[in-house]
């Protein structure tokens, strides 16, 4: 819990972030609690129990992370509260400047992004099993056009935010 009340602190000199730290701190914990109340359930591991289990904890863990996101970039506790109220359902996060349509994008992007998942890992997969049987010539031609464009096309730098601390 130290540990994640650090890094929150770490990542930011502001309540919010310390909050967002010790919401991690908090998650792991009760991941540990859980772990040992399944074990005294006598729940095995890879039982069907077990896999019930974890395929309900990944929605569950994924809401979570996401309300804790939003202490960690809201300006405020109050837009904080304010934003995650209106996640819940429990009020609206208009009068939040920078969310106005951000949330909703986001939510819609996310779910899409996991009804797709199983189809974009079969994609990549049959990609990097093409791009393996390709002669090695033409995958370092590409990989050095790829750096030589990165490095034409890159655009200025910017400074490293953690830099700034």
């Amino acid at each position: 819990m130290i540990t994640m009340l650090l890094g929150g602190l770490w990542h930011g000199a502001a309540w919010t972030f310390v909050f967002w730290g010790f919401l991690h701190g908090a998650y792991l914990v009760l991941h540990r609690l859980l772990l040992d109340c399944y074990a005294r359930l006598g729940v095995r591991a890879n039982s069907v129990g077990a896999r019930a289990l974890s395929w309900l904890g990944w929605p569950v863990t994924l809401a979570l992370v996401w309300i804790s996101w939003v202490f960690f970039r809201a300006h405020s506790f109050h837009d904080a509260w304010t934003i995650t109220a209106a996640m819940l359902g429990l009020g609206h996060a208009t009068d939040v400047a920078p969310v106005r349509g951000y949330v909703q994008w986001l939510v819609w992007g996310s779910l899409l992004l996991a009804l797709l998942e199983p189809s974009i890992e079969r994609f990549l997969k049959q990609g990097l099993q093409r791009w393996g049987h390709l002669h090695f010539t033409l995958r370092g031609t590409a990989y050095a056009g790829l750096a030589l464009a990165l490095i034409v096309l890159g655009g200025s730098s910017q400074k490293f935010i953690y830099f700034d601390f």
